[in-house]
Formats: C-alpha cells, structure tokens, sequence
C-alpha cells in the first residue's frame, strides 16, 4: 500500500511538473534550445560520459562495495530529473533550456542509462544482474512528455488561459515537490544511518561536483543556473525502477539518500539563484 501511494505521489509530481512547463512555453521556444547544438552535445557528454567516470574514479579511490556502491552508480548514470525544470523556474533560470535539457537527458536516459550502469558495475567488480531497458521505463518517459505537451498545446490554443493556470499548476507542482521532499525525509531519515557516514559524503560530493560542473557551462547566468539543476540533479524516479527490480533492499535505499541529499543541496541554490537572477520571472 505505502508502495502504491508513494509512486502515486511521484507520478503526480511528475506530471503537474511538466504541465506546469508546458503551460509557460511555445514551440519555438524549445526549437531555439535545440538549434545550440554545443549546449546539447556538451550536455551529453557531461552526464553520460565525464560524470559516470568520476563516480565511478570515487567508487574505486574510496572502495565503497556491494549494493551501497551499485545504488550510487546507478544514480550516476541516470540524469535527467523533472524537479530540474521547477527549481529553474523558482530561481528564475532559463525554463526553455532547463526543459529541453531535461526532455534529451530522459529519452536518452531510457534507452542508455541501463547499459551505462551495467557497464560501470563491472568495473567497478559488482556482482549484479544486467540491467534492461523495460515498459515501466518508456511509460515513465510518455507520462512526462505528454503533460509537457498537453500544457503547451492549451498554451497555443488559449494563451489567456494558460497564462492564469501557469501559476497555480507551477505553485501545485512547488508544493507537490515539497511534500515529496517531507515524506522522504520523514521516512528515510534513519537511511543515512543504516547506510553509513562515508556513503553519505561520497554521494553528497557528486552531487556538488556535478552541479558546479553544470554552472561552469557557457552561455548567459540563466542558462548556467539551468544547466546546473539539469547536471546537478539524478533521474531518482528512473533509478528507482531499476533499483527496485536488479538490487537489494540496501541499493534501493542508497537511490533514496542520493534523491534526499539532491534536494538538501538544490533547494537552498535556488534561493541563492533569485538574488542573482533578479530580471526573470
């Protein structure tokens, strides 16, 4: 029953999310993002490639072992999170490069980030099954593309409309992510314990590594602040699934921790964002 509940929770999230998205943006916007072929290829490089390496470096200088290391490499190899897209909107960030970044790390995520991890496990000489591409990982994808598209199809169509929803689904969505945030804290918060100080740091590293390498990305503030939610936050929900069906109950709790301390680390940037990005709503 928690279990139902919990991914209701989640498939709620993600949905009022890119709705809320959708609602703010038009087709060209989206096209402008996509013509940047180096903001796309860098991007991909960097989360699928470098990031992927140093977690990995991480694992083997610290010997993290078993499931704990199997959890954080997974989450390593899964970018691309939908709560990217409301932190960018928060701080004021670019919204159509956090969304169109967002929307190419999850579809290459759902076909990749299975044998990305897979290989990473055996180098890191982890003994886990292989994992495979499944339907729960696609129906995941369409549950986020189609909210996106619904919303920018009423933008299209009724822009007076959508622009006096924007704000209550994005407020919805806020809430949604805080309630998210809670839950988990309330309930995993022995998980930090049971997994152990030194896990804790490793994931707490990556997360900041990776978001400082997200800023370091060319372009304009609003697009770096973007780039940093997108790199600097994991696709939990994608891991999860996988976490779920290939590892022990101690990988799935170590997806949980990365997913907690995730927010522990973005949520205050965002605040930090919006002093600096004044100009943008």
């Amino acid at each position: 029953m928690q279990e139902i509940i919990q991914q209701a929770v989640l498939t709620l999230m993600l949905v009022s999310m890119m709705f809320a998205m959708g609602l703010r943006l038009q087709v060209k916007d989206l096209l402008g993002v996509l013509k940047d072929r180096r903001l796309i290829g860098l991007t991909l490089a960097i989360n699928f490639i470098a990031l992927p390496l140093v977690a990995l470096l991480i694992v083997k200088m610290v010997g993290l072992r078993g499931d704990v290391a199997a959890g954080y490499l997974l989450c390593a190899a899964a970018p691309g999170a939908t709560m990217s897209t409301i932190l960018a909107r928060q701080s004021n960030a670019d919204v159509a490069v956090a969304v169109v970044l967002l929307l190419v790390l999850v579809v290459v995520s759902a076909v990749c980030t299975p044998p990305l991890a897979s290989l990473m496990f055996h180098w890191a000489e982890l003994r886990v099954e292989r994992l495979r591409t499944g339907m729960a990982i696609f129906s995941l994808l369409l549950i986020q593309v189609l909210s996106l598209a619904v919303g920018m199809v009423l933008r299209a169509n009724h822009q007076l409309l959508a622009m006096r929803w924007e704000p209550i689904a994005a407020k919805f969505a806020t809430i949604t992510l805080f309630v998210v945030i809670v839950a988990m804290s309330i309930v995993n918060y022995r998980l930090v314990l049971e997994i152990g100080g030194l896990s804790s740091v490793v994931i707490l590293g990556f997360i900041v590594v990776s978001t400082f390498v997200g800023w370091c990305f060319p372009g304009a503030p609003s697009s770096k602040a973007a780039t940093a939610f997108a790199s600097g936050s994991q696709n939990i929900a994608l891991a999860t699934l996988l976490a779920d069906r290939y590892l022990s109950n101690e990988g799935l709790m170590t997806v949980l921790i990365f997913g907690m301390m995730t927010y522990v680390v973005l949520l205050p940037m965002v605040m930090v964002f919006r002093r600096r990005l004044p100009t943008l709503a």
